[in-house]
């Protein structure tokens, strides 16, 4: 996580607990207790204190800590709106292009922003879900994390038509509003660009539909396609998330894009997500596959260019991640506003040259 993230978030979590113990002489955590809730170092947490300081709502005790101060100087900003924000993380280009498109957008409309971490695990989702919803957020904004377990309070809140968005995609077993990609027209499009382009085997390495909607649709729009061009499915479905966060089994991806490459020896492309790259550049290498035998179009921007940095020509879909970010921001504060719910937003995707 950047520096300047860390220490936003460290001061936007300080600036929570403060409007939560208004008025009174309460303690903060200490520096060691953001240190380790945060996984940084010192000076980021000691920035974000020093600036709640200067800011009047703060003042510390040698050898005591730091106290908020019993005084009503704070309670202007909490009477601006609050949107708390649930995702997976901020270490990969595209959900940190989400994050700046929300945060940026509800900054510029005067909204706070609170914002916590699943780390991509059911069971954080569902704890800080259930937290959230406890506090007096106005908005509550979520990129699902994905698996296949959907959150009762969740249902609930949507049942109550509260204000809440779904940034990317709705949870399993769920629907809502959302501002998302349709699944379906992004590989409708796709299977029609490789096929102006003169391919006519083209394969689709898939994650499991029995995980998230999204991935069904995916899989519907390459069927359709290849019925339609009378061409034969070489199709893969894999499970790139496994429920159980303890052991990915590499061992299990690595078999069966073996067999997958193997038996689909004669595609001339292939299309398949951002996470299968590594496995599949593995695969070609293991089984001595050259690595331009076909090409590729891979759903979204690779992250870390110098891991593939021996794939050449290949192309990806742009999703304007922080486009979507910045919709879901407007979509839910036009919620809080006016109390009409939004309808879900559909972002276009554009298929682009991959330069390394």
């Amino acid at each position: 996580m950047a520096k300047e993230l860390i220490y936003m978030e460290i001061k936007k979590y300080l600036m929570f607990i403060i409007g939560q113990n208004t008025g009174m002489q309460f303690k903060l955590p200490s520096e060691q207790q953001l240190c380790i809730r945060f996984k940084c170092s010192r000076p980021p947490v000691r920035r974000a204190i020093e600036e709640l300081k200067n800011e009047g709502l703060v003042y510390s005790l040698q050898g005591s800590g730091v106290f908020l101060k019993p005084t009503n100087e704070n309670l202007p900003f909490y009477k601006q709106k609050n949107i708390c924000l649930i995702m997976p993380h901020i270490e990969s280009n595209h959900y940190r292009s989400i994050f700046n498109g929300i945060s940026d957008t509800l900054f510029n409309q005067g909204f706070n922003l609170f914002s916590s971490f699943t780390r991509d695990i059911n069971y954080m989702e569902n704890i800080i879900v259930d937290s959230a919803i406890g506090k007096l957020f106005d908005g509550l904004l979520i990129a699902p994390v994905i698996h296949n377990m959907p959150n009762q309070n969740l249902k609930n809140l949507i049942k109550k038509k509260k204000p809440i968005l779904f940034v990317g995609r709705s949870p399993f077993g769920l629907s809502s509003n959302v501002v998302y990609l349709d699944d379906f027209s992004m590989i409708s499009t796709v299977m029609d660009y490789l096929s102006n382009l003169g391919h006519k085997n083209i394969g689709f390495i898939c994650e499991e539909t029995t995980i998230f909607d999204n991935y069904y649709e995916r899989i519907r729009a390459y069927r359709k396609f290849c019925v339609a061009k009378g061409s034969s499915l070489r199709l893969s479905e894999i499970n790139f998330y496994p429920e159980q966060q303890d052991e990915i089994s590499a061992e299990s991806i690595d078999s069966q894009l073996d067999v997958f490459v193997k038996k689909n020896h004669k595609m001339t492309a292939l299309v398949l997500p951002c996470i299968a790259l590594k496995y599949l550049i593995s695969c070609l290498k293991r089984n001595n596959i050259a690595l331009d035998a076909f090409a590729l179009l891979i759903i979204d921007r690779p992250d870390n260019l110098e891991e593939i940095n021996e794939i050449k020509n290949a192309l990806y879909i742009e999703q304007h991640p922080e486009c979507l970010g910045r919709k879901s921001a407007e979509a839910i504060i036009n919620h809080i506003l006016t109390g009409i719910p939004p309808e879900s937003v559909i972002i276009k995707p554009e298929i682009l040259p991959l330069e390394i």
